[in-house]
């Protein structure tokens, strides 16, 4: 997200340069890189109805749209997520979880992005919600050309939705590869012990 600065390497993005950029020319393609956050419940303003959540987004991708165009795409973001219209008027703490972070997505979705970091984007939510939400991103990935960066300590749910996987351990990439790969033969200790918990649960 260019929130912080790397301590080594660098950051490519949108096939540029992206964590040596000035905030200033970064701010300029921000629309394009969104975030869907661990606890879709923090992440709404509690104050905010659906409407205006999404409507600030919009404003943001078209500052020049009118009331009508605004409430048209609205409501389309809201069917693209499989949530219905009348959830337009309530707030965060009207809505389930599993409704919540379906607002998160579309509010993602408003800025038209090429890429998705989800942050944990389940833990917090029941395994049948949880398969919901990862059946809309992948449904979102193939609708729409969608990019989905998926942040998670749960190889089950990787494994679920992801081509490729990064290991990280202590800040480090210690493996890396296609998910059948890695799954199949997992070459590093962490990732051994993810896997091992991963079973584990599902056991």
């Amino acid at each position: 997200m260019g929130l912080d600065t790397p301590d080594g390497g660098d950051v490519t993005a949108l096939g540029q340069a992206w964590s040596d950029l000035p905030e200033r020319q970064r701010r300029l393609h921000r629309g394009k890189i969104q975030l869907v956050d661990q606890n879709p419940y923090d992440a709404l303003d509690p104050r905010w109805s659906v409407a205006k959540t999404l409507d600030e987004a919009l404003a943001a991708e078209d500052p020049g749209a009118r009331r009508t165009q605004r409430r048209q795409r609205r409501r389309q973001l809201l069917e693209q997520v499989g949530l219905a219209e009348r959830v337009e008027n309530r707030r965060p703490d009207q809505l389930s979880g599993g409704q919540r972070q379906r607002v998160a997505i579309a509010r993602a979705l408003a800025r038209a992005p090429e890429i998705i970091i989800c942050d944990e984007p389940v833990s917090s939510l029941d395994a049948p919600i949880q398969a919901q939400i990862l059946r809309l991103l992948s449904q979102l990935q193939e609708q729409i050309g969608l990019t989905t960066v998926l942040i998670s300590h749960d190889l089950a749910v990787i494994a679920q939705h992801c081509d490729r996987v990064v290991v990280m351990h202590e800040g480090r990439i210690v493996e890396q590869g296609p998910i059948d790969e890695i799954l199949d033969a997992p070459a590093h200790p962490f990732t051994r012990e993810l896997l091992d918990a991963a079973r584990t649960i599902v056991s």
